[in-house]
């Protein structure tokens, strides 16, 4: 569900690259839980773009799906109500990414 309210936004469901990113968020979040783009694969945990967790960083709870709660990230079942955390690059980032984008024959 959270997924789908960031697509009518433009974006999506936040990644996590970095400690410093987790520690951003979870400082600004407020009380509330809030939606990740973190699900549970077949091969273990996958951001939403496709990007394995690869144990970078600690996931409590047994649910499928990822979300932010007090001071760390914890799963549970996907449909439980919450928050959600939406991203998308800025204008600038898409506007370059256009201009590599070799489909359109054009390069910087």
């Amino acid at each position: 569900m959270g997924q789908e309210r960031c697509e009518a936004l433009g974006a999506s469901l936040a990644t996590i690259s970095t400690r410093e990113e987790l520690a951003f968020l979870l400082r600004y979040k407020g009380e509330a839980n809030h939606w990740i783009g973190l699900g549970m694969r077949d091969n273990g945990w996958e951001w939403i773009n496709g990007t394995a967790l690869n144990g970078r960083f600690e996931v409590r709870g047994e649910g499928p799906c990822g979300y932010l709660y007090y001071w760390w990230i914890s799963s549970s079942l996907c449909h439980t109500e919450k928050n959600w955390i939406c991203s998308r690059p800025d204008n600038f980032v898409l506007w370059e990414g256009k201009l590599r984008d070799p489909k359109l024959g054009l390069s910087t």
